[in-house]
């Protein structure tokens, strides 16, 4: 049980940093979207 406990809360750690990286690939394409477009200007 105890092995069982550690592997769930390893699972949700690395949910956890995944949901990060998702978070910070958006705004980077939404960066990078602005800056186009006050170029574009």
């Amino acid at each position: 049980l105890y092995a069982v406990g550690n592997m769930i809360k390893e699972i949700k750690l690395e949910r956890k940093l995944e949901e990060k990286d998702n978070i910070i690939e958006e705004k980077d394409k939404i960066i990078k979207r602005l800056k186009k477009q006050l170029n574009g200007k």
